[in-house]
């Protein structure tokens, strides 16, 4: 149709292998821009009819996240199983303490990165002075996903 843009751009499905390589490396340029650990544990996930399964994990919950991750991710719950959201998006909860997640972004259709800090909350994280500068390579992160999404099922 006239005046419809088309895209001619290929579209890559990213493997876990690659989406974990990115995800630390992104999370490390984070805390070098921080000056310390913004999070100190993070996972791929996928939410499928109401359930979560972890594809990766990455910190000091190893043995127990399996048994506790869905009170873990009620921060973002209505998000993460509402559907609505588009590649790349990513939130916050500003006050998630513990166990409870402290960020996600969307990586691929039904499939999340969620990030915690187990010791500080976003609130306290934000704080630190260099927090406005390690922001940049999160966001960065979040635009590759939406460009070459995870692909989680299929």
């Amino acid at each position: 149709m006239p005046g419809e843009l088309v895209s001619c751009a290929p579209f890559f499905r990213m493997t876990i292998e690659d989406a974990i390589v990115m995800v630390a490396s992104h999370l490390a340029r984070m805390n070098a821009a921080c000056g310390q650990v913004v999070f100190d544990e993070w996972a791929l996930v996928t939410v499928f009819d109401r359930k979560a399964r972890i594809l990766h994990y990455f910190g000091p919950r190893r043995e127990g996240l399996r048994s506790t991750l869905a009170d873990d991710l009620r921060p973002f719950a209505r998000d993460l199983l509402g559907g609505d959201q588009y590649l790349g998006h990513f939130d916050f909860s500003p006050s998630a303490a513990g166990r409870a997640f402290d960020a996600y972004v969307v990586v691929g259709e039904g499939c999340f990165l969620i990030c915690n800090h187990t010791a500080r909350t976003m609130d306290e994280i934000r704080q630190q002075p260099n927090w406005k500068q390690a922001q940049v390579p999160f966001a960065e992160l979040s635009e590759l996903f939406r460009t070459d999404p995870l692909f989680c099922f299929g």
